[in-house]
């Protein structure tokens, strides 16, 4: 499925495995801390070829950069 909030991955900043039953937690965390301290468009992917939450930076939809 395709991320609806970004056009492109830029950047992975953590993973997380998904069988963690706080791995999506952790993951919406740290994506709200980057997104607090740089102001990155900092979100969550679940990649499921790995089973991981991915915090990632990314091009945001419609804004080219």
């Amino acid at each position: 499925m395709a991320c609806r909030s970004c056009s492109r991955v830029t950047k992975v900043l953590a993973r997380y495995p998904a069988g963690d039953p706080r791995g999506s937690l952790n993951a919406a965390e740290a994506a709200h801390e980057e997104c607090e301290r740089t102001g990155r468009h900092a979100h969550v992917h679940y990649v499921p070829g790995r089973d991981e939450f991915a915090v990632v930076i990314g091009d945001t939809v419609g804004s080219g950069r």
